[in-house]
């Protein structure tokens, strides 16, 4: 059970450091006591039990690390929340998830002081330090563990969705421990082993990989408050950081930046995730730094699925190919299967293109429904991820895309992948979604603009027409632009419209 090895691990290492955060360094004894501290004061809240949910607003930090262990300890699931995100938008997002209770500081919460968006849900402040728990409380706590909670709901995701509301992934503790386990296992991250997440924690790859694995496997994680290239290699040289586990927009600003590369001599991993690396950006970043990008593939679903190796040398070649080309995501991790599909379910033989399909004991129980988990959202074969791929002879999973979409326009079927990749291909933009909205139903496109790119709309329906049926053209977009502090934020925040085209 997840919540029991990470108890056994404060244990096993009380003085060794587990969060350092601006220069504030906080031990797995520390850490222990803070969770058993709220664990205690909690545990008489409504919704801290098997089945009760508490959403998380909290930055990258070890206050975040000890809420999702008090929460586990009782047996509650945790809801990581966007630091960004208004009250407004959870609620627009949630789709009636019956949150008992807001885990934040006092900057967090301070837009739900008014307002009804999350009903009676309490609102708890981590700065307001609990008294250690009486010797009462303590045995209380203590007979919590010996529980069996591993199938017990404990991590609620909201997936992206470019129209309508987001989707809600359930997975339980031994779904978590899985890929743990699974990572780890490819991985080998020495006992103590110095990680800096740049992603947040309210992400899936920054609360299993950037959070809870390195706690399991005696980590140290090392919190930036903010990014900014000078910044991160400063703290990289300042704690000996080993692990970096960031996005496309990490490394392609890193890359931008004049960077010390002395600065990053301890580094010994650099992990990519939430999409494809461009291969230039990835070259670029190896050269000045020394460090292959290894690149991560993984869902909300089912968790890491595959992590590319730093090189890929095919047997008798004296060439290395470089693990971040962007069709390669690596063998499968240890513990989980890849299966590539036809269109009617048929296993396919290495070198065939099809849809990519994955069991593994880290996969999802299902989606959140008003009635429960609604495991009929699953497949009873693999479950696929949506995207196409193939395997090489080597059993290295190397990506095609995703399936396809077709989307109907009057009649007319548009392939959303076809329409998407022409967005691209104007100047600025990182990244496409299309979707339909609207009656009679017509195609909007969300797209993810580098800072400081100009959306110029003319342009871009010219662009489009140029390469475009007019019905295939989107009559509404939504920008948004990626930033550096963060990965790029799913939800629309600028909109613009145009039209209808003739």
């Amino acid at each position: 059970m997840l919540i029991a090895d990470l108890i056994a691990r404060c244990r096993a290492q009380p003085e060794a450091v587990a969060v350092v955060r601006d220069r504030q360094e906080t031990t797995y004894g520390e850490l222990l006591e803070r969770a058993r501290g709220w664990a205690a004061r909690w545990r008489s809240l409504p919704g801290f039990a098997p089945g009760g949910i508490v959403a998380i607003q909290l930055p990258n930090s070890a206050d975040y690390a000890a809420a999702v262990m008090a929460c586990h300890w009782l047996g509650a699931a945790v809801l990581p929340l966007n630091t960004q995100w208004r009250p407004e938008e959870v609620a627009r997002n949630l789709g009636g998830v019956p949150v008992a209770a807001l885990i934040g500081d006092r900057q967090t919460l301070a837009p739900w002081r008014e307002g009804r968006v999350l009903g009676d849900a309490q609102r708890l402040d981590v700065e307001d330090r609990p008294p250690a728990p009486s010797q009462a409380e303590q045995d209380g706590l203590e007979a919590l563990v010996q529980r069996d909670l591993a199938d017990v709901d404990a991590l609620l995701l909201m997936t992206s969705g470019t129209s309508g509301r987001a989707k809600v992934v359930v997975r339980s503790q031994a779904q978590l421990l899985a890929n743990a386990r699974h990572v780890q296992a490819e991985l080998q991250w020495p006992a103590g082993c110095r990680v800096l997440p740049v992603t947040p924690f309210f992400h899936a790859n920054g609360f299993s990989n950037g959070l809870l694995l390195p706690l399991w496997s005696g980590g140290r994680i090392v919190v930036l408050r903010q990014f900014f290239p000078a910044t991160l290699a400063d703290l990289i040289e300042r704690e000996a950081v080993q692990v970096v586990i960031g996005s496309p927009v990490v490394y392609e600003s890193v890359v931008r930046h004049e960077v010390r590369p002395g600065a990053c001599r301890s580094l010994e991993y650099a992990i990519n995730s939430g999409a494809a690396l461009p291969t230039a950006v990835a070259e670029a970043f190896e050269r000045r730094w020394g460090v292959p990008v290894r690149e991560l593939f993984g869902t909300s679903e089912t968790g890491t699925i595959a992590i590319g190796p730093p090189k890929a040398v095919p047997p008798g070649s004296t060439t290395a190919e470089p693990c971040h080309a962007d069709s390669i995501a690596g063998r499968p991790l240890p513990g989980v299967e890849v299966s590539i599909l036809s269109d009617d379910g048929r296993t396919l033989p290495p070198g065939e293109v099809g849809a990519i399909g994955v069991r593994s004991p880290a996969v999802m129980k299902g989606y959140w429904a008003p009635e429960g988990v609604d495991p009929g959202r699953l497949p009873d074969g693999p479950y696929l991820t949506g995207d196409r791929g193939w395997l090489d002879d080597q059993g290295r999973l190397r990506l095609r895309g995703r399936s396809p979409r077709f989307l109907n326009i009057g009649g007319n079927k548009v392939s959303a992948g076809e329409v998407e990749q022409v967005l691209r291909g104007l100047e600025g933009v990182t990244r496409a979604r299309v979707g339909v909205e609207g009656s009679p139903p017509h195609l909007v496109a969300t797209v993810w603009l580098e800072p400081g790119v100009v959306w110029k709309q003319p342009e871009a329906v010219a662009h489009c027409r140029g390469h475009l049926a007019e019905y295939k053209i989107p009559r509404r977009f939504v920008l948004e632009t990626v930033r550096a502090a963060d990965l790029p934020d799913k939800h629309a925040v600028v909109e613009e419209r145009i039209p209808h085209v003739r």
